[in-house]
């Protein structure tokens, strides 16, 4: 089931405004997020805005703001209810229906159609299908970000991304003065932590890297891929910094031009491989609403993500991370019967 969000329907035209966190409607194109066509409505008419509870109603005019024809008293709020009907003045001639109350999520505004995407998990593909051109995903720290083959970015509200033949305006709609300390469809990050743990399985020579991860319940095999082995270099640095005693917020991190060197890709390329390691993830985990930060970035620089792993090379345990222990010593290599890991399913 799609995630909705909150709406109003003007009755004759049929027209839908889908709100933000704090949404403004007037008659100034400049100023207000819902422009009303009406001469007697005021540059900024009134606003909608969500407490962190319910959504809420102000008027800011001169010729007032109805609900269901009982003019409301300026700049105080009023709560909305499904089925209000709303006038923004009594002779505008239109009638706007309350459609839709749910709480506000981050969402991506179609500039083509208006309708909104919203980002119910912690990684969408753009356009959704199996090439995406973009991705939007969430940090850890709740933190929106895009990437695309050609570079990354962070994402603050009114930013714009684009994909070949549609762009959309992304917002955050963190409601205004309410903090809110978890992700909103995710466990807490140390809860999320232990409910991860990835297994690199490599060949002898190092030409053949597979990986199987657990998170949430789900078990998901992600096969051979060559994007697997830019994951694997990642983790065996973020190891060795662990072995070396660096604290959990040092280790791993090498300027991107470093990795590209050592992996033999120009930047394009190492960015190609980042894109389809987080896709890979998202698609594997979309059910779960949980987000896998696999690489982290920085300025200029990228690590892997603060997720437990454990690296089997021909059958012997060659490195084990976990994020609560990361400065203890490596244990010994112990052989492992690569027949006796659990068989992955596809995912």
């Amino acid at each position: 089931m799609l995630a909705t969000t909150a709406a109003l329907c003007e009755e004759k035209t049929k027209r839908v405004v889908y709100l933000f966190a704090h949404h403004v409607l007037g008659r100034s194109a400049t100023k207000a997020d819902t422009v009303l066509d009406c001469a007697e409505a005021s540059q900024i008419h009134a606003s909608i805005r969500w407490s962190g509870e319910q959504w809420l109603l102000a008027d800011h005019s001169k010729n007032g703001t109805f609900v269901d024809g009982r003019r409301i008293s300026p700049n105080l709020s009023w709560p909305l209810k499904q089925g209000h009907q709303v006038e923004f003045t009594m002779n505008s001639g239109q009638v706007w229906r309350v459609i839709d109350l749910a709480p506000p999520l981050p969402m991506l505004m179609s500039a083509k159609t208006g309708v909104p995407l919203v980002l119910s998990s912690a990684c969408h593909a753009l356009p959704v299908s199996e090439e995406p051109e973009l991705l939007v995903y969430r940090d850890g720290q709740g933190t929106w970000y895009w990437e695309s083959e050609t570079g990354s970015g962070r994402l603050i509200d009114g930013d714009t991304v684009r994909t070949a033949r549609e762009s959309w305006r992304f917002m955050s709609n963190e409601p205004v003065g309410v903090t809110r300390e978890t992700p909103r469809d995710g466990p807490p990050p140390e809860q999320a932590r232990s409910a991860i743990e990835l297994t690199f399985k490599v060949s002898q020579n190092e030409e053949h890297v597979e990986l199987i991860a657990h998170a949430a319940g789900v078990h998901a095999d992600l096969g051979e891929r060559a994007h697997h082995f830019c994951l694997l270099t990642l983790a065996r640095l973020r190891h060795a910094d662990a072995l070396r005693g660096f604290d959990e917020t040092s280790q791993g991190w090498v300027a991107v031009g470093d990795i590209s060197t050592m992996l033999g890709l120009d930047a394009a390329h190492l960015n190609i491989h980042i894109f389809r390691a987080r896709h890979q993830f998202g698609t594997a985990f979309s059910a779960s609403g949980l987000g896998i930060d696999v690489v982290e970035r920085r300025r200029g620089e990228i690590r892997f993500g603060t997720i437990p792993f454990r690296i089997l090379r021909g059958g012997a345990v060659e490195a084990s991370f976990s994020p609560a222990s990361s400065r203890l010593p490596m244990s010994p290599p112990v052989k492992v019967p690569i027949d006796n890991l659990e068989d992955g399913v596809d995912a």
